[in-house]
């Protein structure tokens, strides 16, 4: 498991809902990726079970994982141009300004971080 605070604030965040009426178990599926300015991706995949005869429907929010980490000099702008929009993602938090949007993601963070801790 991943705690989101551990790879700083996130730089980007998309989501895809799926409704799943064919599936024998689950009803509805959302899988959530979220981009850190140390290159890190976290995924997280929430789903809500079809309702039973002794109770009703359930979600299941799950936990943060490590899923991938993007290379060096990728931006937002590129990851909302290649995988956002092609692939039908929703664009949960994004960057504000024009300056954010084309900042790389991967990024020396977490080191900039301890270093001016001791300063």
């Amino acid at each position: 498991m991943a705690r989101l605070a551990s790879h700083g604030p996130a730089v980007l965040r998309i989501s895809k809902t799926r409704q799943t009426p064919d599936s024998a178990l689950t009803v509805w599926t959302r899988k959530t990726l979220s981009f850190h300015p140390d290159g890190v991706v976290l995924r997280k995949n929430d789903h809500r079970e079809r309702a039973t005869r002794y109770q009703g429907e359930r979600n299941y929010p799950a936990t943060w994982k490590r899923y991938a980490k993007v290379k060096r000099g990728k931006t937002a702008a590129w990851v909302i141009e290649t995988l956002a929009k092609p692939g039908g993602w929703t664009i949960e938090l994004a960057p504000t300004n024009q300056d954010e949007l084309h900042t790389p993601i991967n990024t020396d963070w977490k080191r900039t971080r301890q270093r001016n801790q001791y300063r």
